[in-house]
């Protein structure tokens, strides 16, 4: 009966230890993603079909991927079986500016930029690389909503809101194929 006992309060002791370093690994994940084993872009090589493949024997990369963007910040990105598909994300001055997922190399979900601070200034949701659905925009400094509206195919579509300082809504627009039709 005792050794019962000692077992369960042994599986418990493991068991609230795992769920803590879950929660500290997912609490930290973006440090944690920077700092994963990665391969430099120029050690991989884009085929023709859009397959990343590693330099040295042509076969399809899995792992992360560091390289740079125009504007030479740092860029980490997944690539599963040489599809860029999983999370990415992009950083200026260890500041992250933009995260979101990635599909066969297109933004999928919600991509979420970022200003030099690190205040959200923007989520969009996107398919197939598209915007698509809902959008926000928020002030760089206070981090305030400003804006809300939908995509649709890429185009502003339906009703966009603006809003003041303090969250009040200042004025309403309906875009149809992404040309305003009628401010409120």
């Amino acid at each position: 009966m005792r050794r019962n006992v000692e077992e369960k309060v042994g599986l418990l002791t493991i068991l609230v230890g795992l769920i803590f370093v879950f929660m500290v690994t997912y609490e930290l994940r973006d440090i944690i993603f920077r700092h994963l084993p990665y391969r430099e872009k120029c050690s991989l090589v884009l085929l023709d079909d859009g397959t990343v493949c590693t330099a040295e024997d042509m076969k399809a990369y899995t792992g992360v991927i560091r390289s740079f963007d125009a504007k030479g910040n740092d860029v980490y990105s997944f690539c599963l079986s040489g599809s860029m598909t999983g999370p990415y994300k992009i950083y200026s001055d260890n500041v992250l500016v933009e995260k979101g997922m990635l599909a066969d190399g297109r933004i999928c979900g919600n991509r979420y930029l970022y200003s030099d601070e690190g205040v959200l200034v923007e989520k969009t949701h996107y398919e197939n690389g598209v915007k698509q659905g809902k959008s926000f925009a928020y002030n760089e400094v206070t981090g305030n909503l400003v804006e809300t509206g939908c995509f649709s195919d890429g185009e502003m579509s339906g009703l966009w809101s603006q809003y003041d300082q303090k969250g009040n809504l200042m004025r309403e627009t309906f875009y149809e194929n992404g040309f305003m039709s009628a401010s409120l």
